[in-house]
């Protein structure tokens, strides 16, 4: 959601004397961030995968008509524990190449200037691995697993934006369904075997003389059941941000981060680790670009978020290659 209909013509001098102190207020205080000790969602993951939402012009949406987004994302990271199949493992160690296609519908509304429509997200994985250990002594027990195919599909069944002036909002509620490979038994599935209804406002203020951008989104995510591992991960928040410079019409710079913290603890008997709860954060450098080709607009984005924090859940580093068009 990345095509818009508003053009930024940033002017020189003022923009980088405001984008500056404000991306160094913004690095300084998530750099810092450091989320209390809790042990975890099951399998130390869940439907959230950090800065999905972290973009340019969250709160914008296209004009009215279809749009396409595909997110190719690349993610390595480890985790002290984790739980496979109802077996504790001390670590853990996974990398994986996710391609997130999304498609958008929009209705032109202008009684709130601004639009309506409908989506939905199908996750592919090309490749992801992992590796486990667990050592007591002399006794060492290892495993090791890889996987591909189609994850959780999230259907969007209502987006509304708003706009007025500067500021853009959007109301954005996703419902992931259990759709991906899923056996509890082996290192590493597709899905998660649960449902997830993820609650997201999106909000950007785009100032188009300065080029300068802040935006963010709130999500809260409520999961089911997993009924096959009798385990029942709590409420999650999240948290994405982007400040940004537009230097040009069709060029940006900006920092984008995201923080992560389950709200309630985990239940069920499958919940063998406690149940208290997971948390992360982190944040890193984003690149966008806007070329025009045979006559289409489109947007291509680069993102890279290192883990700063993270309490039983895997950290690492995400990288994200974007690229979107509307019709």
């Amino acid at each position: 959601m990345n095509n818009r209909s508003d053009r930024v013509t940033p002017t020189t001098g003022r923009r980088l004397v405001i984008f500056l102190p404000i991306m160094l207020c913004m690095v300084l205080l998530y750099a810092a961030s450091n989320p209390a000790p809790s042990p975890a969602a099951e399998g130390s993951w869940s439907h959230y995968v950090q800065g999905t939402y972290g973009d340019f012009g969250f709160g914008i949406i296209p004009t009215a008509g279809f749009s396409f987004r595909n997110d190719l994302i690349y993610n390595k990271s480890s985790v002290d524990q984790r739980i496979f199949g109802g077996k504790a493992y001390a670590e853990a160690t996974q990398d994986s190449f996710i391609d997130l296609m999304k498609f958008f519908y929009f209705f032109d509304v202008p009684v709130i200037s601004g639009n309506i429509g409908f989506g939905a997200l199908v996750p592919g994985v090309f490749n992801a691995n992992a590796d486990a250990s667990l050592q007591a002594g002399s006794f060492q027990k290892t495993g090791a697993g890889h996987a591909g195919g189609f994850s959780d599909i999230a259907a969007l069944p209502i987006i509304v934006n708003a706009n007025k002036g500067n500021f853009h909002f959007t109301f954005l509620p996703a419902i992931f369904l259990p759709t991906g490979y899923y056996n509890s038994n082996e290192l590493v599935s597709l899905g998660r075997n649960y449902y997830t209804l993820d609650l997201n406002a999106g909000f950007t203020w785009l100032d188009p003389k300065l080029g300068l951008e802040t935006s963010f989104n709130l999500g809260y995510m409520v999961n089911s059941s997993n009924n096959t591992t009798s385990y029942s991960t709590g409420d999650e928040f999240h948290l994405d941000y982007m400040v940004a410079q537009h230097l040009s019409e069709r060029f940006g710079l900006g920092v984008t981060g995201y923080v992560y913290q389950q709200a309630t603890c985990d239940t069920g008997t499958g919940a063998i680790l406690g149940s208290d709860k997971s948390s992360a954060a982190g944040f890193g450098p984003a690149v966008m670009y806007s070329p025009n080709i045979l006559g289409k607009e489109f947007t291509i984005i680069g993102k890279w978020l290192h883990d700063t924090s993270a309490q039983n859940r895997f950290m690492g580093d995400t990288v994200f290659l974007s690229f979107a068009f509307a019709y």
